[in-house]
């Protein structure tokens, strides 16, 4: 799959991305700590650079 700046992950593939639960990331997501990421019926759909960001954070701590 081209990754590109439009590029969206499921709530599975951004735990995935993150090494963590589908549950941690669906709290962050009701917590409003990925940016930009939109629920579309009963599917999130989470933009990849959100959880890229949220990786550099990661590596920086």
């Amino acid at each position: 799959m081209k990754q590109t700046t439009n590029t969206v992950l499921s709530v599975r593939e951004a735990a995935l991305l993150l090494g963590c639960s589908q549950k941690w990331v669906r709290d962050l997501l009701y917590e409003r700590k990925l940016p930009g990421a939109q629920k579309k019926g009963m599917v999130w759909r989470i933009p990849l650079s959100s959880i890229e960001q949220r990786l550099r954070r990661k590596a920086n701590a």
